[in-house]
């Protein structure tokens, strides 16, 4: 059985080795360093770019206008 655990900084990661040798529990801790970036592909980051630099001229629609201009 695999179970995946995302602590959210180094001392929940502490905690939950403690927790896990405490209870002699077996584990193996894998890091992965992969950068999402740099699995997708150029169109995906293309379109990424696009949308941060749209945001930050301003070029949004909130999502209450959004929903609005769907009628709901």
């Amino acid at each position: 059985m695999t179970i995946t655990i995302n602590p959210k900084n180094d001392k929940e990661l502490a905690k939950i080795k403690a927790i896990l040798k405490a209870e002699e529990i077996d584990f193996v801790e894998e890091i992965n360093d992969e950068d999402w970036w740099n699995e997708i592909s150029a169109a995906e980051k293309e379109s990424i770019e696009t949308g941060l630099e749209e945001a930050e001229k301003g070029l949004v629609v909130s999502h209450e206008d959004f929903l609005k201009s769907y009628g709901r």
